[in-house]
């Protein structure tokens, strides 16, 4: 299996941590999608089952450890210095 769709959270983490790979989360949080560990990132995001959805990919073992993941990468993102143009 390359993919498997969840529409409960549960669900779809418990196959997470039982099977390795990641997760999309839709930003709804209505939809879950389990890819395995062949894909990166980047094809998980330009997937057919992804593209035109708004979510986060993750490793995470839960929906807490996700979203503290998420809260830790804006931050750090709004920590960091942007660069000017000369």
């Amino acid at each position: 299996m390359e993919y498997i769709g969840f529409e409960i959270e549960s669900d779809a983490f418990r196959y997470r941590n039982q099977n390795g790979g990641w997760l999309f989360i839709a930003a709804d949080r209505k939809e879950f999608i389990w890819f395995s560990t062949q894909f990166t990132m980047t094809r998980i995001l330009q997937h057919r089952v992804t593209r035109g959805l708004a979510g986060i990919v993750t490793c995470a073992r839960t929906m807490d450890e996700a979203l503290n993941q998420t809260a830790a990468s804006a931050q750090l993102a709004w920590a960091l210095p942007t660069r000017t143009q000369e």
